[in-house]
């Protein structure tokens, strides 16, 4: 499938409530063209997916860019990773 299929499918996703997690997306996604449009390095973005906190609000913007989705729906996918970060840290002890 091509990129922009792919895009399109993850903003589906995104749209249905299919993909509620920041992580997610990756889980359907290539991580390789969004670190280009990004212009960083795998292991920021593992960082930003494993620690969705870490996320500044401009690469949330523009990862929202990137799959065509609206900004605060991307906030609230980041936002709900952290929420569930939180939960599993608690979780643990």
């Amino acid at each position: 499938m091509n990129k922009e299929k792919q895009q399109k499918q993850i903003r589906s996703m995104i749209d249905k409530g299919e993909i509620t997690l920041f992580k997610e997306i990756f889980d359907y996604y290539d991580i390789t063209p969004v670190i280009n449009h990004l212009k960083t390095n795998h292991a920021t973005l593992t960082g930003y997916i494993t620690n969705a906190g870490l996320i500044r609000m401009n690469k949330i913007i523009s990862i929202a860019d990137y799959f065509d989705v609206d900004e605060k729906k991307m906030i609230n996918i980041v936002y709900n990773q952290i929420v569930a970060d939180r939960k599993n840290k608690k979780s643990r002890k």
